[in-house]
């Protein structure tokens, strides 16, 4: 995975956040897969004191 100009390569897996508006690209080998998950934080935050 490519960030920036940095490359990251993690064999156990990776865990990132990303603000609105940045652009994610990821070239991915024959057999490896990905997972996504989108979620909007606005209504949680008003629960937590």
């Amino acid at each position: 995975m490519k960030y920036g100009q940095q490359e990251y390569d993690f064999d156990e897996g990776i865990l990132f956040f990303m603000a609105l508006g940045q652009v994610l690209k990821i070239e991915t080998e024959a057999g490896s897969s990905r997972l996504f998950v989108e979620y909007a934080f606005g209504p949680i935050t008003d629960m937590v004191d």
